[in-house]
């Protein structure tokens, strides 16, 4: 007996289902209907296993008797009889009445975002309605459909003949359906122009609208009407728009270009957005918007310091000259280029003589460093050296010579430094800072990922008072995001940007230990969705256990157990995401230490924390450092060291063999050079790693 039970607790336990749905019918002018029929039905045993599990049961047991195993023999052909029954019995059973689908089943027309649903009746007939789809007949083309369960299991395609039902198909397309409008986004942006959400005198931005249409029926003729609420000036916006159509369950991204004039003031602008159907006067709820117009301010192009790398320029010798530009007045300098000329008996041994810069923004500096050889026949006591600045705008160009004394001590390029206001004088504003390559020179690809889904966090402002900001991690992010949206091909609503992440902010995205299912896990189309993951911020271990925390802006590491976000969950909930693919850039260190000393209070020194060991293998993991590592800052570029050469190696510097895509080994190799020669000159030690397919492309061109 106890070996039929357990036969039989073994089978239970292997049940496994096996659901179909099959053409029953075509539509028809009598019936424009598709007929399915669903099935669902135990996977069969082959009867050929229990006919051999009988005669082997059967064989066996001969062959024990023979040898004197009289109860062994007994024993085995029970087992093989019981066996065989049990598998005649599972293949007889049948499936209870109630096995057909209460919820509706979805059918998505191919080519299209269009999905609807139907249900089967209870004898398991599906029949769809294929006049539904008569808003996208084209004639001579047939409709393919995908059939999904309520469960979301893709059950197969099926291709329907339209010629049969072309008539009614073009009647009830002729009889208008409303469409139903909703403005899913908006915004102003000026990226065309310093990035600072204002829009600036002499500036082009631009209002960006997504409008979808929800409803049955194709909107056509749309106007987009923007009327002022209060009163500007010297601001040129269009009042309207015209939009062809906008087709069912489509998403249509429309961008307005607006500019303002030099002689705007400052003073803030609402608009009223409409998107008007002219047809059903179905129009979509307005909106308003509001952003703001900056004054003209003109740039002021100054020679801030200069400085000779040998210490002092001599006759008949070489020497390395290196100059600083900076922009002292508060507007930008638009198109700047310097070029350096030397009087006769001076040779210029650059490489070029001209600096491109683009453009400067307010306390933007840009450093110059060229060699000369003077020669043995120069008779001057100084060097003069002609410096001509150019300017966009020819009002805002200069001519300046330098004069270099010959045979005397002259400052060395490492003492140029920016100084206060107080030693300058009362005109200067504070040190400025780069305008860096990798926030202006950002890519444009074809890629497109409309399915991608990203979470970025910069957490720069601590509250706790022993934990030091993170300068740079608003910038990290933000640039990030760019590079998504503009070189990856990621859409911006399907990206959650979080700036200063508290642990609500991590629990609610990540999910927490008890429930894996947060914003991102909803996010995420299963099997379609590309995961990309940034952080920038601090990181901490919990002392007794050695295991790695996100630290929220909010949190005390000395209690990272309880105030902390554990790496452990954040990897354990990723691996419930059914992504088609998960990359994981983590821009922070897990020691306890930070660039401006220890996180957590009499626990120096700390062992860092080994982040891959929660990792699943179908993750692509990019960390700044090793355990024991600082991730450092790189204040030139205003970005983390890190993050600064991932940027730039993903707008195509990482391209090693010119193949115009990079792979993440490709990355990997080019973020790890630099990065780690970098750090070496900042008198520290810094190496990233990567964990993951060193074969996938991560970027085309």
């Amino acid at each position: 007996m106890r070996y039929f039970l357990i036969i039989l607790l073994l089978i239970n336990c292997s049940i496994k289902y096996i659901e179909k749905i099959e053409k029953v019918s075509e539509p028809n002018n009598q019936e424009p209907y598709l007929t399915l029929k669903y099935q669902k039905s135990f996977k069969k045993i082959p009867y050929s296993l229990p006919i051999l599990t009988t005669i082997s049961g059967i064989g066996t047991s001969i062959f024990l008797k023979s040898k004197g195993y009289v109860m062994l023999s007994n024993e085995v052909l029970a087992l093989s009889l019981l066996s065989s029954t049990g598998m005649v019995g599972y293949n007889m059973r049948k499936l209870p009445k109630d096995f057909i689908p209460k919820e509706p089943f979805k059918v998505k027309l191919e080519g299209t975002d269009y999905i609807t649903s139907f249900s089967c009746d209870d004898k398991g007939f599906l029949k769809i309605n294929i006049l539904e789809f008569a808003p996208f007949y084209k004639e001579g083309i047939n409709f393919k459909l995908t059939i999904i369960s309520p469960e979301n299991k893709n059950l197969g395609s099926f291709s329907v003949n339209t010629e049969k039902i072309k008539d009614k198909l073009v009647k009830t397309r002729m009889r208008r359906y409303p469409p139903e409008l909703i403005i899913t986004s908006f915004s102003f942006d000026d990226s065309t122009g310093d990035k600072d959400m204002f829009l600036d005198a002499d500036e082009k931005g631009r209002i960006v609208l997504t409008i979808k249409n929800k409803g049955k029926g194709i909107a056509e003729d749309l106007e987009v009407k923007i009327t002022p609420i209060n009163q500007f000036s010297f601001v040129n916006i269009p009042r309207s728009i015209k939009i062809d159509n906008i087709n069912i369950m489509e998403e249509k991204r429309i961008i307005i270009p607006i500019s303002a004039e030099k002689e705007v003031p400052n003073q803030e602008l609402s608009l009223k957005i409409e998107v008007l159907e002219p047809y059903f006067q179905a129009d979509a709820e307005p909106v308003i918007l509001k952003f703001e117009t900056r004054k003209f301010e003109p740039p002021n192009l100054i020679l801030y310091d200069k400085g000779v790398e040998e210490g002092e320029i001599v006759a008949n010798k070489s020497a390395n000259i290196s100059l600083v530009i900076y922009n002292q007045g508060k507007g930008r300098a638009e198109d700047v280029e310097c070029e350096v000329k030397v009087p006769e008996g001076v040779k210029y041994l650059g490489e070029v003589s001209k600096f491109y810069f683009g453009n400067m923004e307010p306390m933007a500096w840009q450093k110059i460093d060229f060699p000369i050889f003077v020669g043995a026949r120069y008779k001057e006591d100084s060097l003069k050296i002609n410096l001509i600045i150019k300017e966009k705008r020819e009002e805002f160009s200069k001519n300046i010579i330098l004069s270099f004394p010959l045979n005397k001590p002259i400052k060395r390029p490492k003492e140029i430094v920016f100084k206060g206001k107080e030693e300058m004088g009362p005109y200067l504003p504070p040190p400025p800072t780069l305008t860096v390559d990798v926030d202006v020179n950002i890519p444009k690809t074809n890629m497109d990922n409309p399915y991608g889904v990203a979470v970025i966090i910069g957490n720069k402002l601590y509250e706790h008072k022993d934990v030091p900001n993170v300068d740079y991690a608003d910038n990290d992010a933000r640039i990030v995001k760019e590079y998504l949206i503009k070189t990856l091909g990621y859409k911006e609503d399907n990206i959650i940007f979080i700036l200063n992440g508290k642990k609500s902010d991590f629990d609610k995205v990540f999910g927490t230990e008890r429930d894996y299912k947060g914003q991102l896990y909803n996010y995420v189309e299963p099997n379609k969705s590309d995961v990309f993951i940034y952080y920038s911020g601090h990181g901490a271990p919990d002392i007794e256990t050695k295991s790695g925390y996100f630290l929220p802006v909010e949190a005390d590491p000395n209690y990272v157990k309880i105030t902390g976000y554990p790496l452990e969950t954040f990897f354990k909930n990723l691996s419930q995401i059914k992504a088609r693919s998960i990359t994981v850039i983590i821009d922070a260190c897990f020691s306890g230490t930070s660039e401006r000393g220890m996180l957590i209070a009499r626990a120096s020194p700390l062992t860092g924390v080994v982040i891959e060991k929660e990792v699943k293998e179908n993750i692509n993991l990019f960390t700044s450092a090793k355990e024991d590592e600082i991730s450092s800052w790189y204040p030139e570029k205003n970005h983390s060291l890190f993050t600064y050469y991932f940027l730039k190696g993903i707008s195509g510097d990482a391209d090693l063999d010119r193949n115009r895509e990079i792979s993440f080994g490709e990355l990997k190799e080019y973020v790890s050079e630099n990065v780690s020669k970098i750090a070496r000159r900042l008198n520290r030690k810094q190496t990233p790693q990567f964990r993951g397919d060193e074969k996938k492309i991560i970027v085309k061109y």
